[in-house]
């Protein structure tokens, strides 16, 4: 699988400066209940990830490691929005 289309990196071939906030797509796997791909936005503190989205703190040992990251994204200008 080449996770370098669309921006996103494999974790397997490059990781994020520590401490930076990326946004990882991660696989949420339950027994029984099959395989979930989601996004979030983390950062890698030494070698663990630090989900910055409280929603899944709960029931953490279903989700998997970060399999790729992308940079986050510049925010627009605010004044973007009023020229359509």
């Amino acid at each position: 699988m080449n996770m370098a289309n669309n921006g996103w990196i494999n974790v397997n071939d490059k990781l994020p400066p520590e401490g930076e906030t990326v946004i990882v797509a991660r696989k949420y796997v339950k027994p029984g209940k099959g395989e979930t791909r989601y996004v979030e936005t983390a950062e890698l503190i030494g070698s663990d990830w630090l989900s910055l989205n409280d929603e899944y703190k709960v029931n953490r040992q279903y989700h998997t490691d970060p399999y790729a990251w992308m940079p986050m994204p510049k925010p627009p200008n605010e004044d973007d929005d009023d020229e359509q």
